[in-house]
């Protein structure tokens, strides 16, 4: 069973989510099948937000991604852009 990751975000676009050294690490995750499916959509319940999420072959994957994402991220520099407004894991 998969394991997806979702966030409802305040942002203006969702490509302002994350910095250029967390793309390439997404963009690695996906080349290597550990990133199953991803995407965003306009929250139909606040059009000011983006909901987005990230699928993984399992949890632990999971936790290994957004650890080395945050480690990339800087606070307070990298996500001034958004908030993350709510977070959701679930196996699928």
């Amino acid at each position: 069973m998969a394991y997806k990751r979702s966030f409802t975000i305040t942002v203006d676009s969702a490509e302002n989510i994350l910095n250029t050294e967390a793309n390439a690490i997404f963009d690695e995750w996906v080349d290597s099948g550990k990133i199953l499916n991803s995407g965003s959509n306009v929250d139909p319940d606040d059009a000011n937000n983006i909901i987005t999420w990230v699928t993984f072959n399992n949890e632990a994957e999971c936790n290994q991604y957004f650890a080395q994402i945050e480690a990339k991220m800087a606070t307070g520099v990298d996500d001034a852009n958004f908030t993350i407004v709510e977070t959701t894991n679930s196996y699928v």
